[in-house]
């Protein structure tokens, strides 16, 4: 999902939580249970982004936030 954007000036709304979802459901490797994504530390607007998709904060590694959630069935 590197550099993955959707245009603030759009008028639809929710296209990015919808794209997230999107990509939940579709990934599936074999033995992997969870997607875990990063962002620059300084980047609150995607931390809480993330957040708000249901990723759970683990921690901040050299100047990036960490955020995991585990794949549903």
């Amino acid at each position: 999902m590197h550099r993955l954007v959707v245009n603030r000036d759009r008028p639809e709304k929710g296209l990015g939580r919808e794209l997230m979802q999107w990509i939940e459901q579709g990934i599936r490797f074999a033995g992997k249970d969870r997607i875990r994504l990063d962002c620059i530390a300084g980047n609150d607007k995607l931390s809480q982004f993330y957040k708000q998709c249901g990723y759970t904060h683990m921690g901040e590694t050299d100047g990036f936030n960490i955020f995991e959630k585990m794949l549903t069935k």
